[in-house]
């Protein structure tokens, strides 16, 4: 684009980016910036519908399907495409100022939106209808919140993820649990992961064993590694890692892939015990499945496993390397095993692919 860039999104309508002038560019027809045939695409810098001051920079962007959101250097965000998503409540062809308190971080899914505050705090807004902002409700918000319960415990949100990939979820006109639908993972900076939201096909990381869908969603967050909904189920079938746990020459590396430091954890006292024995940096929310990044590099995966987009090889036979019918969710965040000797230090997802950057 014959510009200096320091970071960029793109959506199913166009691409916004940050310059290194501090600059908020844009293309596509999300914009109304469209191209002839033949001709380079056209570059502009997304309308502002307010004035700032010259020296607030534009440092960061989030972008997903109709919307996109840019925050400058002192924490003001700014939102503009489609109302669901936005921040604003209303669709916009510039952008306009989000009524939140200064930010460092905002990110974008399919559904919802969520910024962290400068101070740590979390804001979410946008749909609600599966419990995933957090609230305790099914309440759908145009303009951002405030989550009081991590700011109660006094914790601080290090960072958020908003499913994205899932335009238009398989739910009842009036949503009930275990239906598709989004999430909201948050990592504090104590390493803890929390998830608002559905918990179809085990993607509440809140079972120990196989589900469909299961009758409750995660209207409050859940901290991964709590109390299982399915403690006393009358047909216990592991997925994932936990399917070795028939294998006692394999009850070390079954821990260390569950995140747990000895597999007698496992549904002790009711609880999962996921990700008790490591510190999670990231998490990623995808259509129907999601990652998990901790901080000495391994890659956690759950959810649907169709396609292979949680690239688990535990997905693809039963204990022992039996075959399974109609097996393509897993319930236990699981280390991806084909990379678990490198140090994974990013990660993405889409509706059907999971993406991670490894070191050697």
């Amino acid at each position: 684009v014959a510009r200096d860039i320091t970071c960029c999104e793109v959506t199913a309508k166009g691409l916004a980016a940050i310059t290194t002038t501090g600059e908020a560019i844009g293309i596509g027809p999300l914009f109304a910036l469209t191209s002839s045939k033949g001709s380079k695409p056209d570059i502009a810098a997304l309308p502002i519908s307010t004035s700032r001051p010259e020296s607030d920079r534009f440092v960061g962007v989030a972008a997903c399907g109709q919307s996109v959101l840019v925050w400058t250097a002192s924490g003001m965000l700014y939102g503009i495409g489609g109302g669901l998503t936005n921040g604003t409540g209303q669709d916009t062809a510039e952008l306009l100022q989000v009524e939140v308190p200064p930010v460092r971080k905002a990110v974008l899914g399919s559904r919802h939106g969520a910024a962290i505050g400068i101070d740590g705090s979390l804001y979410v807004w946008g749909d609600g209808l599966s419990g995933n902002l957090g609230f305790g409700t099914r309440r759908s918000h145009a303009t951002p919140q405030h989550v009081p319960c991590f700011t109660s415990m006094g914790l601080s949100v290090a960072d958020v993820g908003c499913t994205r990939g899932q335009f238009d979820p398989k739910r009842s006109k009036k949503p009930k649990g275990g239906e598709e639908g989004p999430r909201c993972h948050v990592v504090t900076t104590d390493g803890k992961l929390w998830i608002a939201g559905t918990s179809h096909k085990g993607m509440g990381a809140n079972h120990l064993y196989k589900t469909m869908a299961p009758d409750e969603d995660l209207l409050d967050f859940y901290c991964v590694g709590g109390l299982a909904a399915d403690a006393s189920t009358k047909d216990p079938v592991p997925t994932g890692a936990a399917e070795d746990l028939l294998d006692a020459a394999m009850f070390q590396k079954v821990a260390w892939r569950m995140g747990m430091e000895d597999v007698s954890l496992y549904g002790k006292d009711g609880a999962t015990n996921y990700l008790t024995n490591c510190s999670i940096v990231s998490s990623v929310p995808s259509h129907i499945h999601s990652l998990a990044l901790a901080a000495d590099g391994r890659l956690f995966a759950w959810g649907c496993g169709s396609d292979g987009r949680l690239g688990l090889a535990a997905f693809m036979r039963g204990p022992g390397g039996s075959k399974r019918t109609l097996k393509c969710y897993v319930s236990t965040p699981s280390v991806v095993e084909a990379i678990e000797t490198r140090r994974v230090s990013s990660i993405a997802v889409g509706r059907y692919w999971s993406l991670a950057v490894v070191h050697e």
